[in-house]
């Protein structure tokens, strides 16, 4: 089953809306990529932030959901809006769905209070553990939006948005949803950034990928927002053909040597889509 991805809603280092940030992306903008400090003590690598506006925070939605990731996923999703107004008018609340992924959440919002238990043995009096719950960003946008349909988070590392939209692929096929609002929101972490600078994966300089000379990856927030459904049309143009996933469960952070869960991904993946690898004209990689 083919289904169909409307315009996105997509806030990131390279700035606000498809327009802006496909302009800057062709031109080799890279003033989003900055040496910020403030991340890992004694270093300033190069992280990817988003420095552009936010909208105000709507009243109808609990001040514990006030997180920058769920932010990022507000701004997103303001630019799809009128879309999602007229899938609810279209299909009914009760029909669409919300599957985000994220691999922190909120995390970061309360590292001030994380450091105040550390010193004093005591959380302070604003600590909500709310802000961190990883079915933050997909219960915020159902909130927002009064939706009654599934809405939960996907939170496997790297994979998480590329999950949420295989999941919401499944919501479709199955009949649950007609409709599902997808994509995906992390922001700038102290726990992320210092776990991978642990590892040495963290460069001070803009990474170099394939490279004798690469030295590390660059870290980057971003939230980006589709709405998906079974029919293509001016308003739908990109169709997800097919997904595959696996899990090896070969090392906690190592795939198997010989490359058989991503080979099993991908021969999922080209099943579903009922395509050959011959068909396929672009690959994106992604690697930690």
């Amino acid at each position: 089953m083919n289904a169909w991805l409307g315009k996105p809603g997509i806030v990131c280092a390279l700035g606000a809306g498809a327009g802006q940030v496909h302009a800057r992306l062709y031109a080799g903008d890279k003033r989003g990529m900055q040496p910020l400090g403030g991340w890992i003590d004694g270093r300033m690598p190069v992280l990817g932030a988003y420095t552009g506006g936010l909208p105000e925070w709507p009243e109808t939605v609990a001040s514990h959901d006030r997180t920058r990731n769920n932010q990022l996923l507000l701004a997103a999703a303001k630019q799809i809006e009128d879309s999602l107004r007229e899938a609810i008018q279209r299909y009914g609340a009760g029909r669409i769905g919300v599957v985000v992924g994220t691999s922190t959440s909120g995390i970061n919002d309360n590292t001030a209070s994380f450091r105040v238990l550390n010193a004093s043995g005591q959380w302070p009096a604003d600590y909500d553990y709310r802000r961190q719950m990883l079915s933050s960003p997909s219960a915020f946008l159902a909130r927002w939006l009064d939706l009654g349909g599934p809405a939960y988070t996907v939170s496997t590392a790297c994979t998480s948005s590329a999950r949420a939209l295989m999941s919401a692929r499944m919501l479709l096929a199955m009949g649950i949803c007609d409709a599902v609002l997808c994509g995906g929101a992390d922001t700038l972490c102290r726990f992320t950034i210092n776990g991978f600078a642990a590892l040495g994966a963290i460069a001070d300089t803009p990474c170099l990928p394939f490279s004798v000379n690469r030295k590390g990856i660059n870290i980057g927030e971003a939230g980006v927002l589709f709405l998906m459904e079974r029919e293509g049309s001016e308003r739908s143009p990109v169709a997800l053909l097919g997904a595959g996933a696996s899990s090896d469960a070969w090392h906690m952070s190592a795939p198997e040597p010989s490359g058989a869960g991503a080979r099993m991904a991908m021969q999922a993946a080209l099943q579903s889509a009922e395509v050959a690898a011959r068909d396929i004209g672009w690959v994106n990689l992604h690697g930690t």
